[in-house]
């Protein structure tokens, strides 16, 4: 299950999403959780139905901040450090990285090709899941060995997106 973390108000929140078999979503945040559909609105935002109403929800992102429109009141989040965690998949080296999809969502724009050189932090490709802009971004200053996907394409969580070979550091 996809986990965020946020600060809001000096809070660190834990945020977990869930696809359904029937479609619905679960969402946990801290220890209340939410069950709700979703349908898309034409001016990008996302109507989401509970069993007792219905909410409208609007997102941007613009760096590690987040803005959130919820049935009318604004929040706005920033993403929070995730100690400990890494997109290198299960086997990668030390000098190589597979990033991957981190939940369901469709490619919107890939920024880099086979054989760029890149550095720690550049984004590589955006992704757009339930309307918010997640950015993959380099873990360490690397070629690009491989781009798995294109704009346009629609991935599942896990998917893999690019390859790195990180570049060897040099002495001074």
């Amino acid at each position: 299950m996809p986990s965020f973390r946020y600060v809001y108000q000096g809070e660190t929140y834990t945020v977990e999403l869930e696809r359904l078999p029937d479609d619905r979503w679960r969402a946990i945040i801290g220890e209340r959780v939410y069950i709700f559909s979703t349908g898309a609105l034409g001016d990008g935002g996302w109507q989401l139905r509970f069993d007792d109403g219905n909410l409208t929800a609007y997102t941007a992102a613009e760096g590690n901040h987040r803005f959130v429109s919820l049935g009318g009141a604004q929040y706005a989040l920033d993403v929070a450090e995730q100690e400990g965690r890494s997109r290198r998949k299960a086997g990668a080296g030390a000098d190589n990285a597979r990033l991957t999809a981190q939940m369901p969502g469709q490619v919107r724009a890939v920024q880099v090709a086979n054989g760029d050189s890149v550095t720690r932090g550049q984004t590589l490709v955006i992704l757009e899941a339930m309307k918010m802009e997640l950015r993959v971004t380099a873990p360490i200053d690397a070629t690009i060995q491989r781009v798995h996907v294109q704009p346009g394409d629609v991935v599942e969580r896990g998917a893999l997106l690019v390859e790195l070979k990180a570049v060897p550091a040099t002495s001074p």
